[in-house]
């Protein structure tokens, strides 16, 4: 069953091609913590679509941003043509 969370969105920043990369936070039952991950947002999304997205999760030993800095804006570069 899916079943649906409570989302806050702590940061948004435009990216490669006016693309958009947000922060979301979320009260994890598994966790029983707030949790952040990332999510890309190509330039071509339009909230009526079924534009395709990426998220970004992070392990025990890093955050939530630690993908978007380390990888750089080549990352979103290139997600930005999978789209």
């Amino acid at each position: 069953t899916f079943t649906t969370m409570a989302c806050e969105i702590i940061e948004t920043n435009r990216v490669s091609n006016n693309a958009t990369y947000q922060r979301i936070k979320h009260a994890s039952s598994s966790t029983k913590t707030d949790m952040i991950f990332g999510l890309f947002l190509p330039s071509t999304y339009e909230k009526s679509d079924m534009t395709p997205v990426l998220y970004w999760l992070s392990g025990l030993t890093c955050d939530d941003t630690n993908f978007a800095i380390k990888a750089g804006p080549a990352a979103f570069e290139e997600a930005e043509k999978q789209v």
